[in-house]
């Protein structure tokens, strides 16, 4: 019996841990997701471009799919978007659409511009990216030296509150064991 709680806590504790990382790592986006794959069709994932960047909204589909119009909100704002069946698109077995945030009553087509979600890696244009990356040249030395500097002043400074506080620590091991105190 000891043995099966003793897997089961491990597999439990791997599944919070390995849910924990999902969310981190995927932020908002993934919970988003998980709400619209959760939704049974009522819900539709909506990539909303700000002038901040593009960010995930979860929208309620009212009609049908291909001809009705989702309501979400945007800053606490509720906003109507049109559906039409060619600015729908599908990754994974999840709808979604993408509207600008300044007109949204009018999605537009991701795939068209090329934005596609990728399903799988053209690899020799990864490896270009990469040894592009890699062979990046360093445009801001100063930067880079400054940034070095104050992360050497803050390893210096944790070891000398180390340091400190072992003293201190040990400065009243010494008082309680004379008993002065």
């Amino acid at each position: 019996m000891n043995e099966f709680i003793a897997i089961f806590g491990s597999i439990l504790l791997s599944f919070i841990l390995g849910l924990a990382l999902a969310l981190f790592f995927g932020g908002g986006t993934t919970i988003n997701y998980l709400r619209v794959k959760l939704g049974k069709q009522k819900k539709i994932l909506i990539w909303v471009d700000t002038p901040l960047g593009r960010i995930s909204k979860v929208g309620k589909i009212e009609g049908e799919l291909h001809e009705g119009v989702v309501s979400w909100k945007y800053r606490k704002e509720l906003k109507l978007t049109e559906l039409k069946k060619d600015y729908v698109g599908d990754f994974l077995k999840v709808k979604y659409i993408a509207v600008n945030v300044e007109t949204p009553e009018r999605p537009y087509n991701l795939t068209v511009l090329g934005e596609k979600p990728a399903l799988s890696i053209d690899q020799p244009t990864f490896n270009n990216i990469l040894k592009r990356a890699a062979t990046k040249p360093v445009l801001d030395d100063e930067l880079a030296k400054k940034v070095k500097f104050i992360l050497l002043l803050l390893l210096v400074n944790g070891g000398i509150c180390l340091v400190v506080l072992f003293k201190i620590l040990n400065i009243e091991k010494t008082i309680t064991s004379l008993g002065v105190i």
